[in-house]
């Protein structure tokens, strides 16, 4: 597969100096695209690069639909990434391409992106505003997919900001609309979403009872990311009811399809459920040996906060083992990374609220100027009002004067 792409890409170069502007450049720029978005979730880094190869083609040949499809891409892998802000930039790109070629289903998936972003940085009316404009313009295009997709978001977005039972009733509507289209994929993200809802009020056994069905459906599919996730979510309910050994079974099948599509850093994240499951069971042993299967993955992947919890962890485990000496070591380790992390998230907080300050202050300028538009408009009325008034009695007076000199005539000639 690797040669034939690079066999693809060398033809291509080989070539461009012999073929003007055509239906195959745009061709290219498409496999670019689909290639970015089949590496998005695995391998973000090479899906910027080729989205980004796809922008510049795009743009030299003014491709609407594949600079729109590139901003998308690179807007995506950089809210993966946390740069929210620049993500913002390429998404807001994105809708405004999308408007101008009058594709609503297109306008409908970058705004729900935008409403993503908008609930990362924690700005909930922004993201509220963003996903309902993802509504609007899905049932314009008369897109149950999307539709149902976007109520699933708009799911998220409820459970993020802790009103289960709304983010319950959003699901809800996307798990009816799913089994009505019999999109199973997206049926199977409904029942993540309720299992999520019940999970995160405690109710495990209701939750892995929505968790088993999604299962059953992502075993159909070629789903492999979400049919991995949904494994972990299984065996954290496992764990909390205390179902050991099904947690664990349910642990290896998830390592297993992580390893085999490459994400490292939900590798990472398993092995440090694992260590969690082993510490609720009093055995700092076993924790030790997931932890640092953990560890040099987190670093590996860059993941600092995870490095971090696994510094904690460590610092425990030893501790319940009574190796103070290592468990001061890991400690130490735990709290220099610790406070780096806090001085960063202070930074980082700081930008944010400058960015809710100043559009805070936006907005209130559009309402300000929204309401001296109307405060003009009024005065304008109130001027043309009293004009026709003006114009009005001026010309009755003027009829009445007219009238009273006719009728002074007349009698003066009667006299």
């Amino acid at each position: 597969m690797l040669k034939g792409v690079l066999l693809f890409v060398l033809f291509y170069i080989g070539t461009v100096p012999l073929r003007a502007v055509n239906k195959i450049d745009t061709t290219y720029i498409k496999y670019l695209l689909e290639t970015a978005t089949s590496l998005q979730t695995t391998h973000g880094d090479s899906c910027y690069q080729l989205a980004m190869e796809a922008y510049q083609l795009a743009k030299q040949l003014n491709y609407q639909s594949g600079m729109r499809g590139a901003y998308i891409r690179i807007g995506s892998v950089l809210m993966t990434k946390g740069y929210n802000d620049s993500a913002l930039v390429y998404i807001n790109n994105a809708i405004s391409i999308s408007k101008a070629m009058g594709n609503k289903r297109k306008m409908a998936n970058a705004y729900l992106l935008k409403s993503i972003i908008y609930g990362a940085k924690a700005l909930q009316d922004s993201a509220f505003n963003a996903i309902y404009q993802a509504l609007h313009y899905s049932q314009l295009a008369n897109d149950s997919e999307t539709t149902a997709q976007i109520y699933i978001a708009l799911g998220n977005l409820y459970a993020d900001f802790k009103d289960y039972a709304k983010a319950h009733l959003n699901y809800a509507i996307a798990l009816k609309m799913t089994q009505d289209i019999g999109n199973e994929i997206i049926q199977a993200d409904a029942l993540i979403g309720i299992g999520t809802v019940f999970y995160r009020t405690k109710n495990y056994k209701e939750a892995l009872s929505y968790y088993l069905r999604a299962e059953s459906l992502f075993k159909q599919s070629n789903d492999d990311v979400g049919y991995a996730q949904n494994l972990n979510n299984i065996a954290l309910c496992y764990g909390d009811l205390k179902q050991v050994n099904k947690a664990l079974y349910y642990y290896s099948l998830a390592l297993r399809h992580y390893k085999k599509i490459g994400m490292q850093g939900e590798e990472a994240n398993l092995y440090y459920n694992m260590a969690s499951l082993y510490f609720d069971l009093k055995n700092p042993q076993k924790a030790i040996y997931f932890l640092n299967m953990a560890l040099p993955i987190a670093k590996k992947t860059k993941e600092l906060e995870k490095v971090s919890h696994c510094y904690q962890k460590l610092a425990e485990a030893y501790s319940m083992l009574g190796n103070y000496k290592e468990a001061y070591a890991y400690q130490l380790q735990y709290t220099a990374l610790s406070d780096s992390l806090i001085s960063e998230e202070k930074i980082t907080s700081i930008a944010d609220m400058q960015t809710k300050y100043a559009t805070a202050q936006k907005e209130q300028q559009i309402i300000l100027l929204h309401e001296q538009g109307k405060t003009r408009q009024a005065q304008r009325n109130f001027f043309i009002a009293g004009t026709i008034v003006f114009v009005l009695g001026f010309c009755i007076l003027g009829f009445y004067y007219i009238q009273r000199q006719k009728l002074a005539k007349k009698n003066e000639q009667l006299a």
